[in-house]
C-alpha cells in the first residue's frame, strides 16, 4: 500500500501560479492577498472589485469615472 497524497494545491494551484509567473504575471504573497481581501473568507481583492464595479456601472450608466 502506498501513502500517495495528491492534492489540488500540489497538482493544480501551485503549477498554475508558476506558469502564470513564467508568462509575466506577478505573484502576490499570501500576506498581501490577505490584506487585499480584507478577510480570509473573501475570494476577491477589495480594491480590484471596487474598480471593476465602477467600470461596469460607468458602462451601464454611460458616465465617466476615473477607471
Amino acid at each position: 500500500m502506498t501513502d500517495l497524497k495528491i492534492t489540488e494545491a500540489g497538482t493544480v494551484q501551485f503549477p498554475m501560479v508558476r506558469h502564470a509567473a513564467e508568462i509575466g504575471w506577478t505573484a502576490i504573497s499570501p500576506s498581501v492577498t490577505r490584506q487585499k481581501r480584507g478577510d480570509e473568507a473573501e475570494m476577491l481583492f477589495r480594491d480590484e472589485r471596487s474598480r471593476a464595479v465602477d467600470r461596469i456601472l460607468s458602462i451601464l450608466l454611460d458616465t465617466d469615472t476615473d477607471a
